[in-house]
């Protein structure tokens, strides 16, 4: 069995660009990315939904937002995502799941 969720170090400007993106070399020993590996073959959007929140969490970690997140997929193709397209899902998540455990 291999890992089931990691962070990866940046190497480009995103999933489709071919050439580097010009980060400054302490910036990039420390911005790193959420990849979860899944055995399906698609990106599903409950694996989706989840994974914002840990770029959340990293970004506590590092003090910078990641711009992308992936899944592995089963295929052994990777399903990229902005962080900030669900962002603010998370932040709204996080926000009923908190108002939730304080009304306790």
């Amino acid at each position: 069995m291999g890992r089931r969720c990691w962070a990866a170090r940046i190497s480009s400007c995103g999933p489709t660009c071919s050439r580097p993106r010009t980060v400054s070399p302490a910036l990039r020993l420390r911005t790193m990315r959420v990849v979860d590996a899944k055995l399906a073959r698609s990106a599903k959007g409950r694996a989706v939904r989840r994974r914002p929140f840990y770029s959340h969490l990293l970004t506590g970690l590092q003090g910078v937002r990641p711009r992308w997140m992936h899944l592995a997929l089963g295929t052994r193709d990777l399903a990229s995502f902005r962080v900030g397209h669900y962002a603010a899902y998370e932040r709204q998540t996080r926000r009923v799941l908190c108002a939730f455990i304080a009304a306790d």
